[in-house]
């Protein structure tokens, strides 16, 4: 075993033999996923459990398959991959559709006895699947390739499983009841393990979160024109009035007709009418519309209900009110990340009682990891302009061609970035790469392919984005990080109701620490994390953020590393260091 990890698997098998809850911060290279299934896997047997793995990373899914499969060589074990299930879904017309038309159009075909892979028997392939431990892409092509449907091939497999590798939402949202309803398990049947879960109440509140646009409104209302002109004109009478309060704009909007409706009854019709415009030309708005009116409508104190930059959006605030629950009926769970820091906070957002926290040092000689604070640079709003721009890129630029290799810096902002990016450009011409809001998953994948087969690049991405985490930079990919500038969100109608739902009920320094303060500690912390990812990466790390001393107790110690007063200290200690 390595380093930590022999003490992980301990504190693991022992917090789930009592039943509790471990809050495990276990850094990068300790060998988590094989130490904590392992422990887990032993305690669901010895009572007939079967263990969650859960991430949001499909290369997590990947890893917690292979370490299974090397586990089923000497143990008898059984156990399934998942996604969701449009993403499972063999057939060509659930690739455009919206993961809620998708439910709605599966379920109609299915009671209609339209979908033929539903028809083809499950369990005779269930068997085969989760003896065999397929990955998901596997195993959708083989049951697909024989007639069947994945997902519920998966479903009927989970029953006899050992252990499940699936997303977050398999658990923590509506998807989670339904499943363990249809493989009759309760949650004390269950020990979950939760990947990266520093990412966990983010994700909680993303599946509680809703918004409506004007674009939405209207194809809604064209579409509804095909079916009832009743719910045609409540539509329309919300169009007109888009922009006011909305719980006046639905009342007048439902008493606009000759028979006036209650929500339930106008979501019913949008879901039921939605359901056939899904299925027939692929349109997912009145579904849409349902979803935003039933959540709501719905709401209570723990969600934010607002409408900003033209749009109504209904947010959930408290991921607790929803995992609170989960965590108290589990038999048993971990929850691991390199970045699970600090514990109580974790504990506090998902309501977690009688939970043990641990911390585990890095395996990696801490040499490996250069690290360098760079003083007088922020990213404060009121010192923001071209003349800090350019010292930003000035400095990375001259320090980026000291080091060799490729480098990737991390911006507050997509704005930040670009001011930044003017001024850079130019001095390392076709040098440069850009991280955008809307790239595609195949333009993402070519940055990252030019990052492995080139030297001398820099990347300009944004903490808390696609490069910033979840992605490992291993080898000669990445020789340097520089952290530039704090991730302090920006006002609006949510951050402020976040704030203050949180000192509310945490207190009022507590309050602003989990709301503000933390969170962006959590992506300077990521950010950072990227090129040190074995015991054999050595990278620069500079961070340029005077506020970060500030908030330096609030990061494990060391992080920031050497304090230097600006470029001309920092080259002198890089060349003693290199000597």
């Amino acid at each position: 075993m390595r380093k930590g990890q022999r003490e992980l698997y301990g504190d693991a098998r022992e917090a789930l033999e009592n039943g509790t809850v471990l809050l495990a911060s276990a850094p990068t290279g300790i060998g988590k996923t094989a130490a904590v299934l392992a422990a887990a896997l032993e305690v669901a047997m010895e009572r007939d459990q079967i263990v969650f793995f859960l991430t949001s990373r499909q290369s997590q899914h990947d890893i917690a398959v292979e370490t299974l499969k090397l586990i089923a060589r000497r143990a008898d074990i059984r156990a399934v991959d998942v996604v969701s299930k449009r993403t499972m879904c063999p057939r060509p017309e659930s690739e455009s559709l919206p993961y809620a038309s998708f439910l709605e159009f599966c379920a109609r075909a299915v009671e209609e006895g339209r979908c033929p892979y539903y028809a083809r028997g499950a369990q005779d392939l269930a068997d085969r699947v989760s003896r065999n431990i397929m990955g998901v892409t596997e195993l959708v092509k083989y049951v697909s390739s024989r007639g069947g449907c994945p997902y519920r091939v998966a479903l009927h497999a989970m029953r006899g499983a050992s252990a499940v590798i699936a997303d977050y939402s398999y658990l923590f949202s509506e998807i989670g009841v339904n499943v363990l309803n249809q493989i009759n398990r309760s949650l004390e049947d269950l020990i979950a393990i939760v990947d990266e879960a520093h990412n966990l109440p983010e994700r909680v509140r993303g599946y509680h979160t809703s918004h409506l646009t004007r674009r939405t409104l209207e194809n809604a209302h064209r579409a509804m024109m095909y079916y009832d002109t009743i719910s045609a004109n409540v539509i329309r009478t919300m169009l007109d009035g888009y922009g006011m309060d909305m719980d006046d704009l639905l009342h007048r909007a439902l008493h606009s007709t000759l028979f006036p409706m209650r929500p339930e009854e106008f979501v019913a019709r949008l879901e039921r009418f939605g359901a056939l415009d899904a299925e027939s030309r692929g349109d997912s708005s009145l579904l849409d519309l349902a979803t935003f009116i039933s959540t709501w409508t719905n709401a209570t104190e723990s969600y934010a209900r607002y409408f900003h930059e033209d749009a109504y959006v209904v947010r959930l605030m408290d991921p607790s009110v929803h995992t609170g629950e989960i965590f108290r009926r589990l038999g048993g769970a971990v929850l691991m990340s390199g970045t699970l820091h600090p514990q109580e906070m974790y504990a506090d957002l998902l309501g977690i009682e009688g939970y043990v926290s641990r911390t585990y040092p890095s395996p990696f000689p801490p040499e490996n990891r250069r690290a360098f604070h760079i003083r007088g640079f922020t990213s404060l709003y009121g010192k923001r302009g071209d003349e800090n721009y350019r010292r930003i890129a000035e400095t990375i630029a001259r320090v980026h061609t000291k080091i060799g290799g490729n480098s990737a810096a991390f911006f507050p902002s997509y704005e930040f970035l670009e001011g930044v990016r003017r001024w850079i450009s130019p001095l390392l011409p076709g040098q440069v790469l850009i991280e955008r809001r809307d790239m595609s998953k195949e333009e993402k994948e070519a940055l990252l392919n030019a990052l492995r087969d080139f030297r001398g690049l820099l990347l300009l991405a944004v903490m808390g984005g696609s490069f910033s985490e979840g992605v490992d930079y291993p080898g000669e990919m990445l020789s340097g990080v520089f952290v530039v500038g704090f991730p302090h969100p920006p006002p609006s109608p949510e951050q402020e109701a976040l704030e203050r739902y949180f000192r509310e009920k945490f207190g009022r320094e507590k309050g602003y620490l989990y709301s503000t303060i933390l969170p962006a500690v959590t992506k300077v912390i990521q950010a950072a994390g990227r090129p040190i990812r074995s015991e054999v990466d050595v990278a620069y790390i500079f961070f340029m953020e005077d506020r970060l001393l500030r908030y330096e107790r609030y990061f494990p110690p060391g992080f920031l590393g050497r304090k230097v007063s600006g470029v001309k200290e920092l080259l002198n200690v890089m060349e003693k260091t290199r000597r």
